[in-house]
């Protein structure tokens, strides 16, 4: 249990690093443009409470996924992560694809691969604590 809870701790701290970038980089001008487009159904401002939530139970998932698969140092970590998110994601966009109009294909593709890419480094995260709080 101590092995679980430090490193989704670890994973969450890498999580709001490395989030925290891709949002400065890319996703708050995506979903300021959605937002123009689309202003009822999209916040102009992300609510950052949920965000965090979210966030945990991401960490939490991908811990405990991880930890199943047998994960227990970064490299695996970083290969796991980086497909265990992006089809994650992939998933994610194709069904917001097929249902509603806020999205569009050039989005969901680059919100795949930068998703594969942040599950890379979320797993490396996860495989390092997985290792290293073992005992």
């Amino acid at each position: 249990m101590k092995k679980i809870v430090l490193t989704t701790v670890v994973v969450v701290i890498t999580g709001l690093v490395m989030f925290t970038v891709g949002a400065a980089l890319y996703y708050m001008d995506a979903m300021a443009s959605m937002a123009e487009a689309y202003p009822e159904a999209i916040k102009a401002e992300p609510d950052m409470t949920m965000g965090l939530l979210n966030m945990v139970v991401i960490a939490l998932l991908t811990t405990l996924s991880l930890d199943r698969m047998g994960v227990a140092d970064a490299a695996s970590g970083a290969k796991t992560g980086a497909w265990f998110m992006g089809l994650l994601f992939l998933a994610f966009n194709t069904q917001t694809l097929a249902i509603y109009n806020t999205m569009d294909l050039n989005f969901a593709i680059l919100d795949t691969v930068i998703s594969a890419v942040m599950g890379a480094v979320l797993g490396a995260a996860c495989g390092f604590g997985l290792g290293k709080f073992a005992n």
